[in-house]
């Protein structure tokens, strides 16, 4: 929608000219964002069906062989390993996938109702802790300082959100070195901070970034933020969640 309209004066003609300059900027505006957000999407699919083929290719090679050993008579477990390994890695992909159109077909979504940060957050760490360390990792959480602040969550988008770390760690994490969970406070939101040494990643098991834009839109729609930082050797991702004043206290049974 190209061309200004020009204002000139304070009669209702410049009114009406004011008007029409905000409606066309309105729709030049949510044109632009409608856009992007096509373009987004269309690069997010090209990126999963090229990041789907990789495995797929893979898993066909393998069975390749696997039959070719067959005839011979002597299968090795060292492809049957290969060939699940890759059907793993496209099951995941599909999951990912499946949790994409999910969220982004949720345009509204209820939270509940504010309650304080140990009740909204608590059962979530702890089993992130537990699961984490029955898989061999080390889990440090003596900076996981609770403070009297309240907010709102979607218990549906939480667990989601933890169950794509958890398997993020597991996939990518170094079990050498510790998983650091604190909370960190300012200017009115509280975040979750989950740090972890990461493995360098092999040309195998490329991540596709579908999961991180996942949590990415299910933070935004509970009105919170997702902060990563990452470099060769460590990986961090900060959950922000905005403090609610209107905090009633909620008693656990």
């Amino acid at each position: 929608m190209q061309g200004n309209v020009t204002v000139q004066g304070t009669d209702e003609i410049a009114q009406l000219a004011s008007g029409l300059e905000h409606m066309r900027q309105t729709l030049v505006k949510k044109e632009q964002i409608e856009y992007d957000l096509k373009s987004a999407q269309e690069k997010l699919v090209l990126g999963m069906s090229h990041d789907l083929r990789t495995p797929l290719t893979g898993l066909m090679a393998y069975l390749e062989i696997l039959k070719k050993q067959q005839k011979e008579g002597a299968v090795t477990q060292e492809y049957i390993n290969k060939a699940f390994d890759r059907v793993l890695q496209i099951r995941d992909l599909s999951e990912q996938m499946f949790e994409y159109f999910f969220v982004n077909s949720r345009h509204h979504i209820e939270l509940e109702p504010a309650e304080d940060i140990m009740c909204a957050f608590g059962d979530y760490l702890s089993e992130l802790c537990a699961l984490l360390e029955y898989e061999g990792f080390k889990v440090n959480t003596d900076r996981l300082e609770w403070r009297q602040i309240s907010v709102c969550i979607n218990t549906d988008f939480i667990g989601r959100i933890m169950n794509n770390i958890i398997s993020n760690i597991e996939k990518y994490g170094k079990h050498e070195n510790e998983v650091c969970i604190q909370l960190c406070y300012g200017n009115e939101e509280v975040g979750i901070s989950i740090q972890n040494s990461i493995t360098r990643f092999d040309s195998e098991h490329q991540k596709t970034g579908i999961g991180l834009h996942n949590i990415s839109i299910m933070m935004e729609q509970m009105d919170g933020r997702m902060e990563v930082n990452a470099d060769d050797l460590t990986y961090c991702i900060v959950l922000y969640f905005p403090e609610k004043k209107e905090y009633h206290k909620i008693s656990k049974v």
